[in-house]
């Protein structure tokens, strides 16, 4: 029994993607990028509540690790870790006007969670 080879091309189709994607390589990341990364998880296991900024600012005073925001919160969004943020008050009733004119209304309580990774 001969057997028949399929040409990339046709594997390509069968599997319904793209030909490059295919001949693709995954870059294994740097040293400097798992050095951060173990940073922000060093501080993120002690304070969970610390965003994507307050880290930064933690890593850059502390840890002498010069690093920009934006590549904390890539990291972060790399791992899966967001800070968890206290429940705040969310202001939903119906607007009332108070003695002094102003409006005011009336606090309930609402969980927000800020993701920033979407």
């Amino acid at each position: 029994m001969a057997e028949s080879k399929l040409t990339i091309s046709q594997q390509a189709e069968l599997l319904s993607i793209n030909r490059t994607s295919l001949y693709y390589k995954p870059v294994e990341p740097n040293e400097d990028d798992i050095r951060i990364k173990n940073y922000i998880d060093k501080v993120y296991t002690c304070c969970p509540e610390f965003g994507y900024r307050r880290i930064c600012q933690w890593l850059n005073r502390y840890e002498r690790a010069a690093v920009n925001y934006k590549a904390v919160l890539r990291h972060m969004c790399e791992v899966g870790i967001q800070a968890v943020y206290h429940a705040l008050l969310h202001f939903s009733r119906a607007w009332t006007t108070a003695p002094h004119g102003r409006f005011t209304v009336a606090a309930t309580l609402a969980i927000f969670f800020w993701d920033k990774c979407r």
